[in-house]
Formats: C-alpha cells, sequence, structure tokens
C-alpha cells in the first residue's frame, strides 16, 4: 500500500446494498444481568466494519471478566463497532483506545457507540476512539496514556485475513505493548476462505521473529456458525 490509499477496492455495485448503518443488540453472556450492549454498524463498506465478526464475539466474553481487565490499558487495532473495548470499559479498563482506519465514517461510528453504550467511562476519560493506520507511527498512541505508560493488552479481532498488513499490525503491536513480559496481544479469528490458512497463520511466525520477539500460544477453538455459509470451502474450517 502507498501512502493513505483504501485496503482494498470491491468491484462496482458493491455499495448498492445495505446503504445506510445498522443496529445489532449484543447480550452479555458472562454478565447476563447487565444492560446488552447496542452496537451501531457503519453502512456495507470496503474495511468489512459492516460486519460484527465471531473473534469480536468472543473477544468480547473474554473480556467481560474484571480480573482481565480491571486497572489495565487496553488498545483495540481495526475495531469496527468495537465491541471488544467496550467490554473491556465496562468492567474497569483504566484507558481504552479504540482504533480503526483514519477515516471518519470509521472513527464517528465507534465513537457513537462508545457515547452509547460506555458513556460514564468516556465522561470520565477512560475510552476514546482514534484514527491509526497500522505501522504508521504507532508511538503517537502512547501518547494517549499517562506518562511512561504502555498498553497491557492489544486486541486484534479477526484483523489476520489482511496478509499484506501482518508485519505493519505487529509493528504497532510491538511498539504500544508494555515490554516488562505482563503485556498480551489477543488475537482471535476465523479462516473465512479455508485455501488461505497458512496464508492467515503466517501473521504468527512473523511474530516470533525478529524484530518482535512474541512468544505466541494458542488458547482456545470456539466453534460458531460460519460468517459467511455461502462461501466455499469446509466449514468446519470457516
Amino acid at each position: 500500500m502507498e501512502g493513505d490509499m483504501p485496503l482494498f477496492e470491491e468491484p462496482e455495485g458493491y455499495f448498492e446494498e445495505d446503504p445506510v448503518p445498522s443496529f445489532t443488540i449484543v447480550e452479555r453472556r458472562k454478565s447476563p444481568a447487565s444492560k446488552p450492549l447496542n452496537l451501531r454498524l457503519v453502512a456495507r463498506h470496503s474495511l468489512w466494519a459492516h460486519h460484527l465478526w465471531n473473534a469480536a464475539r468472543v473477544l468480547g466474553d473474554y473480556l467481560d471478566d474484571p480480573n482481565v481487565s480491571s486497572g489495565k490499558n487496553v488498545l483495540e487495532l481495526g475495531a469496527g463497532a468495537g465491541l471488544p473495548s467496550l467490554v473491556a470499559s465496562l468492567n474497569g479498563a483504566s484507558r481504552v483506545v479504540v482504533t480503526d482506519y483514519p477515516e471518519d465514517v470509521l472513527v464517528q461510528n465507534i465513537e457513537m457507540n462508545i457515547k452509547e453504550n460506555s458513556s460514564e467511562a468516556y465522561q470520565q476519560g477512560r475510552i476514546m476512539a482514534k484514527g491509526h493506520q497500522w505501522g504508521k507511527e504507532p508511538e503517537k498512541l502512547l501518547e494517549l496514556l499517562p506518562p511512561n505508560q504502555k498498553f497491557d493488552i492489544i486486541i486484534l479481532s479477526d484483523l489476520v485475513f489482511n496478509h499484506t498488513f501482518h508485519f505493519d499490525m505487529l509493528k504497532t503491536c510491538k511498539t504500544c505493548l508494555r515490554d516488562d513480559g505482563n503485556g498480551v496481544v489477543l488475537v482471535a479469528f476465523s479462516h473465512h476462505r479455508p485455501k488461505f490458512v497458512d496464508a492467515d497463520l503466517n501473521i504468527f511466525n512473523i511474530a516470533k521473529k525478529e524484530p518482535f520477539n512474541f512468544k505466541v500460544e494458542e488458547r482456545e477453538k470456539v466453534i460458531m456458525t460460519p460468517m459467511f455459509p455461502e462461501d466455499p470451502g469446509s466449514e468446519e474450517i470457516r
């Protein structure tokens, strides 16, 4: 990618359907007594922010635990609707920075979801929406934290299919994650195109090598209905 060109280009006619934003209600399965989240999804978009991805639901469930999120600095990349970040803020995260590609329609949509679902944290300055292009001046994200702090948790929710940008994602993670061994990058994903499984997983090969040297661990597999049932390939893989 050169400069600030869009990450993807879609065929003519792609945007004729879904011309307006949509809304979806997300129940908090680990906190059933809590108020459900009302998420606004942008109108059909080339960066796929008009979907609420299965990976976001899984990470939202994981972060819906004060033992995981409370007191932590949290950064989300390519956030879309921002579900995992919102849940982290509702569980007492100290500072949550929710990012997506620096395009007004994406960042403003995140801010709407923050105000709707985590208004108290927003008013307290504990959660904010920002534009960020992966790998480009990631140190500026650290300016949003108190002095001499980094992020404890970084969220990558269904981003690994962006094969060309694995290095750039990891550059942001390496710059922004605390470097004392106590930080974690949470990566959740589906193999939407089974023929590209190896390309999806290559992000972990890159992460283990210089200049990143991350320790990679597989924590959990969750079986869910594929996002796009009509797509080709094994449903089990997707």
